[in-house]
């Protein structure tokens, strides 16, 4: 799954605030591309929840010149009213 910028390159901002020694902002680009951790058998299966992650192999992100990753994994379900529905990912 991708995930872009509807317009322009800016794919995220992230607020640090005044007190950060770094950046009170850091301006993230790119496209963010992640995958179910359980595989595209685990993907294409009906669930409640589905433990996912960033394709690191792509490192589509960059934050000025260097290249962004995100480290770690989530576990994704929908929202109420649909939180009791199975859902899966299908590529096409």
């Amino acid at each position: 799954m991708v995930f872009s910028p509807d317009e322009g390159e800016i794919l995220a901002k992230i607020h640090l605030g005044t007190k950060c020694a770094v950046a009170e902002e850091i301006i993230v680009k790119g496209k963010l591309v992640i995958h179910d951790c359980g595989g595209k058998a685990s993907a294409e299966e009906h669930k409640l929840t589905h433990l996912i992650s960033e394709l690191t192999a792509l490192q589509l992100m960059a934050v000025g010149k260097n290249k962004a990753t995100i480290d770690g994994s989530a576990n994704v379900t929908l929202e109420a009213p649909h939180s009791s529905l199975l859902w899966a990912s299908h590529a096409g």
